[in-house]
């Protein structure tokens, strides 16, 4: 409840002032145009945390099929998670867990078979991840960068013949015929994940001459994402602890700043005061 976080996109560096005698500002604050005024000294520690965006990438897998042989079908199974992203249409019965389960069984033992086994699967309106024939191998790709490959099997399947016998016998080919998976990462701070994120497309954000429309994500740009926790006293007395007790308010400001905007901002608050991180989102 009281865990307070103020975002701001900045697209236009006009709007970071830095206080001087010049500017009716006093020196220390830094002034952005309807995103308030912050005095340097109240941020908690001096630092400023610092996140470049970054656009992602795609997770993607290679199988590459073979012969059946002496076995009556070729099992792909493929489990598509999505780490971070809770989206209905890859709910489980739990609700602990979201992804979406595939199992493809075809008597094909050639890329093109497998490949339109494949595809089967899939809704062609709304693919989870694109099938690619490359030669004598299949390549599956996400379809976003927030999907992952978290587990490819490719099995051969001999079913009983026999009332007593096990019900199918599996050999497995998931080790020779399954190539390493490359795991995706998440996009960050791109115009897209802004608006899916933090600026839903509601009316008043896309209707005729919305507010702070210059505050809005640009298609196309990453940006890079600024956050301190502020540190202001409180002008009365507020604790309950004591009487007279006197209470501090910290918050969490987050900037989302776009590449033109960078030096201005940095310039403003001051370089000394930030700290890059090498673990990207």
């Amino acid at each position: 409840m009281f865990n307070y976080t103020k975002e701001v996109i900045i697209n236009d560096p006009a709007v970071i002032i830095k206080g001087d005698s010049t500017n009716g500002i006093d020196t220390g604050v830094v002034a952005i145009k309807r995103g308030g005024n912050y005095v340097i000294d109240n941020i908690e520690g001096k630092k400023i945390y610092k996140t470049v965006g970054s656009e992602g990438t795609k997770a993607k897998v290679t199988i590459t099929p073979v012969a059946l042989e002496n076995a009556d079908v070729a099992r792909l199974t493929i489990y598509l998670s999505t780490p971070g992203t809770e989206f209905v249409e890859f709910g489980s019965p739990s609700w602990q867990e979201f992804g979406k389960p595939y199992i493809v069984e075809t008597t094909a033992g050639d890329a093109a078979g497998l490949a339109a086994a494949i595809k089967l699967a899939l809704n062609e309106d709304n693919a989870h991840f694109s099938v690619k024939v490359n030669d004598t191998k299949v390549e599956l790709e996400a379809a976003e960068t927030w999907m992952d490959f978290a587990e490819v099997n490719y099995d051969l399947v001999t079913f009983a013949d026999c009332s007593d016998c096990p019900k199918e016998t599996i050999v497995s080919k998931t080790a020779t015929n399954v190539g390493e998976i490359t795991h995706g990462k998440s996009e960050f701070a791109t115009a897209k994940w802004i608006v899916e994120n933090l600026r839903f497309p509601s009316h008043p954000n896309l209707r005729y001459a919305p507010l702070y429309a210059d505050e809005a994500p640009v298609a196309g740009t990453t940006y890079t994402e600024y956050s301190f926790e502020y540190r202001v006293k409180r002008s009365v007395p507020g604790g309950l602890s004591a009487v007279g007790q006197v209470a501090d308010s910290i918050v969490r400001i987050v900037f989302y700043v776009a590449p033109a905007a960078q030096t201005a901002f940095e310039t403003a608050f001051g370089a000394e005061l930030l700290d890059t991180t090498t673990d990207n989102k």
